[in-house]
């Protein structure tokens, strides 16, 4: 899925806590407004995972704490 690997490259990318939230966020609402809020939980679930797997943890784990709105 493009969406995951292009979000969690961008999220990986950032370098402080606040454009860590942004871009998270910006994923976030780019992938609702493609496939609706249905998905959206599984989604996460994916992207802290492939973040987990880029030796981001730190990202991984904002990811999981993050509520989409």
């Amino acid at each position: 899925m493009m969406e995951l690997a292009r979000g969690s490259s961008y999220i990986a990318s950032t370098r402080s806590p606040a454009t860590q939230r942004a871009a998270i966020a910006e994923v976030f609402d780019e992938f609702r407004s493609l496939y609706g809020p249905d998905k959206l939980l599984i989604f996460r679930e994916l992207l802290a995972e492939s973040l987990q797997k880029r030796d981001c943890l730190s990202a991984a784990q904002a990811v999981l704490s993050f509520e989409p709105g």
